[in-house]
């Protein structure tokens, strides 16, 4: 049988896309999945987000990779 993937949770007007706020609304319509994107950091810690860059989320023009959890 057809198996259903959310990409990335919830549409941003609906929540934040890869939070669990997101995660907790597109669970109540069942999917058999949902896909997240995790990247590391600088020190070695992991965050969940979809873009390489931090741009669009936050206004950084930076990767995750290139600066530390804090």
């Amino acid at each position: 049988h057809p198996v259903a993937i959310s990409h990335r949770g919830v549409s941003q007007k609906d929540g934040v896309q890869n939070t669990l706020p997101a995660a907790e609304k597109t669970r109540r319509l069942h999917p058999d999945y949902i896909e997240i994107d995790v990247h590391e950091t600088a020190d070695q810690k992991f965050v969940v987000m979809h873009d390489e860059n931090l741009h669009q989320l936050t206004g950084i023009n930076r990767k995750p990779r290139q600066l530390t959890l804090k």
